[in-house]
């Protein structure tokens, strides 16, 4: 059973993506903005790049990602994996 699979069978759902203009992140949540306490992955071609735990809303976890403050290393490391990621996939 691959990453994917496993992800389906604890019930995730695709809620959302993510997309590149100007060299700047734009998310379209679909689905769960208000979810708390969640974990969440970023999936491409049903190949799991990233899983991540968040306790406050989904929106607001992944805004980080879309726009991190200069100290926020994690948001910075995911802001640059997820541009790439976007421009290849």
């Amino acid at each position: 059973m691959n990453k994917l699979d496993k992800l389906i069978k604890l019930n995730f759902k695709h809620v959302g993506t993510w997309s590149i203009s100007n060299n700047k992140l734009k998310r379209n949540l679909t689905d769960g903005h208000k979810f708390k306490d969640v974990l969440y992955s970023f999936v491409i071609d049903d190949d799991v790049k990233y899983i991540g735990k968040t306790i406050m809303e989904l929106q607001r976890r992944l805004y980080g990602y879309k726009n991190p403050a200069p100290t926020q290393q994690t948001n910075i490391k995911n802001n640059k994996k997820l541009k790439k990621l976007t421009k290849i996939g």
